[in-house]
């Protein structure tokens, strides 16, 4: 369904009384016609399979009593029927059929009006393609009598996406049907529907920089053929370039790194986005990166560190605790670009929510081997890989920045491009987690058709706050939030949005939910202030007493002075 605009009721009606509809919107026991949602839109051919008749006379006339258009049976039609299908032969081509749905975009749709002409095109041209329609849309279309039962099963079960008036913000909308590679006819007509009156383009190009998301907003608008003002099309053409140009030096950078590291002996994975960029998307720049990370044994990561030092890399000597998983950045300027190497002896840090640990020689064996520049390279398994993408884009330490746009991508990228070779048992029994949150991406743009029905899990509601992070503390600091009032603090701290707490937490079903907002969430903050409140003794201590209850009792008072001074400045 190509998704043109938005109307409004009095075109609606106009149409009715032009075409002297039988079925008026809001007659025959529908909601009130000013309930329903309405657009004006094309019929595309991949939307004859959910094309439904009206339940009065025309299902009986269908195959096995389907009721769709398609499986209209001539012979069974009535006398009478098949006389106004004939002289509907000669209906303007151009006068649009009403369809009622629950989702506009994703149908199926049921014919309220033009259910003689459906049928009489259906026969004499197989196909409704190019058809203009008008959709009204209403989440409660499914449990009115006149529709097909098919239809109602259908529609029932159908996993809704988020309305725009739902949404924080229609530029944040806008990006997040773009968070995928490749488009498909849903997405596309979501889309176009966003972008029908949308002005706000410097606002999306900001937001779409912030995410590392412009690439992929250029690829899916010009795909769905939505123009933009000139400003906004040159802008965005330019950061398309920039990183297009950034991202040939980062990858000629780490060829260099590669065989500096070869020809000392020690194997690397290459990590995200410098490994995605050349495995999975399929033009250059459309995947930008930040930095180049690397995962090393975990023995070799302080000689290799030491090792690019000689080779013009340098050391910006910031503190890194002992136990994090990645060392301390490496810089080095190319080519006027600063290029950011990261060199991980770990996937994962050692906090909560605590993380599968995995040794470097069995990823090895299992890696990918790819080429760059010239030189060959190895990254995840595509299984390890989309854990991997997962843990890091969504589930990782509290205090850590949200996930950013990109992350949807890649993961919805891998899935899509790889679903009939991914290794799903495997999926299923080592990273379980991942079947419970891929359904959750779907709200924020659909997954195509063949990903759907490999992830058909039970009927779930559709979860609250979509598309939003958690924003509590530790995430925010106290001293951010300084004016600011410590009630939203704790009510974000506590009760974060609903999306976040099961793409985060995964819990499945019923119980599982409530459990993991009230026991399991608190818990894992409680985590974080038994050790912030450790770090904060230590600071106002003297050396070792910290540790023991009783010096800590012994200087209560001046503890207590301490943390209401903090709260003071930070509140």
């Amino acid at each position: 369904m190509k998704i043109l605009r938005s109307a409004s009721l009095v075109e609606i009606q106009q149409h009715e009384q032009l075409c002297q509809a039988s079925v008026l919107l809001g007659s025959h026991g529908l909601e009130a016609a000013e309930t329903f949602k309405l657009y004006k839109a094309v019929l595309e051919p991949a939307d004859g399979d959910k094309l439904y008749l009206l339940n009065c006379g025309f299902v009986q006339a269908t195959h096995q009593h389907s009721g769709k258009l398609q499986d209209i049976v001539k012979e069974r039609l009535p006398p009478q029927t098949w006389q106004r299908v004939v002289s509907c032969r000669q209906s303007p081509p151009d006068l649009a059929l009403i369809l009622a749905c629950v989702d506009a975009a994703q149908g199926p749709w049921v014919l309220l009006d033009g259910n003689h002409r459906a049928i009489a095109q259906q026969l004499q041209q197989g196909t409704l393609q190019g058809v203009p329609v008008y959709l009204c849309a209403h989440p409660k279309i499914a449990t009115w009598s006149y529709t097909p039962l098919l239809f109602q099963q259908a529609a029932k079960h159908l996993v809704l996406l988020p309305q725009v008036e739902h949404q924080p913000g229609q530029a944040l909308q806008i990006l997040q049907l773009c968070a995928r590679i490749e488009p498909h006819p849903a997405q596309q007509a979501r889309l176009l529907a966003n972008c029908a009156a949308f002005a706000a383009w410097d606002a999306l190009l900001l937001l779409a920089e912030a995410h590392g998301m412009a690439p992929l907003l250029q690829r899916h608008l010009a795909a769905a053929g939505i123009n933009l003002p000139d400003q906004a099309r040159r802008t965005l053409r330019l950061l398309c370039l920039r990183h297009r140009q950034a991202e040939l030096v980062l990858l000629k950078t780490l060829a260099q790194i590669l065989t500096i590291l070869e020809q000392a002996g020690i194997p690397a994975l290459v990590l995200k986005g410098a490994a995605l960029c050349q495995t999975l998307y399929p033009e250059s720049g459309l995947r930008p990166m930040r930095d180049i990370d690397l995962l090393l044994p975990a023995k070799d990561a302080f000689p290799a560190h030491a090792l690019l030092q000689q080779h013009g890399f340098v050391d910006p000597a910031l503190p890194i605790p002992e136990d994090h998983p990645h060392l301390a950045s490496l810089h080095q300027t190319v080519e006027g670009l600063q290029v950011c190497l990261e060199l991980h002896r770990d996937l994962f840090p050692h906090c909560p929510p605590y993380y599968q640990h995995f040794e470097f020689a069995e990823l090895y064996q299992r890696a990918v081997p790819f080429v760059v520049n010239g030189v060959t390279a190895f990254t995840l398994a595509n299984e390890d890989m989309l854990w991997h993408l997962y843990q890091h884009g969504f589930h990782a330490p509290l205090p850590y920045e949200p996930g950013k746009l990109v992350s949807v991508a890649d993961i919805i990228g891998l899935v899509e491009a790889n679903v009939q070779t991914l290794d799903w048992q495997k999926i299923a029994d080592h990273y379980p987690q991942l079947l419970t949150a891929l359904p959750l991406l779907h709200y924020l743009t659909p997954w195509n058709e063949v990903v759907q029905q490999q992830l058909r899990s039970k009927e779930q509601p559709i979860p609250t706050g979509v598309g939003q992070h958690f924003k509590g503390w530790p995430q925010k600091k106290l001293a951010t939030q300084k004016g600011k009032n410590i009630l939203n603090l704790l009510r974000e701290t506590f009760w974060p949005p609903t999306w976040w707490l099961w793409l985060y937490y995964t819990p499945s079903g019923f119980f599982a939910r409530i459990s993991c907002r009230v026991i399991q969430h608190p818990r894992h903050v409680f985590w974080w202030v038994k050790l912030y409140w450790h770090i904060f003794l230590k600071a106002q201590l003297p050396e070792g007493e910290a540790e023991h209850g009783l010096a800590v009792l012994k200087h209560s008072r001046t503890l207590l002075r301490a943390m209401l001074s903090k709260i003071r400045t930070s509140a």
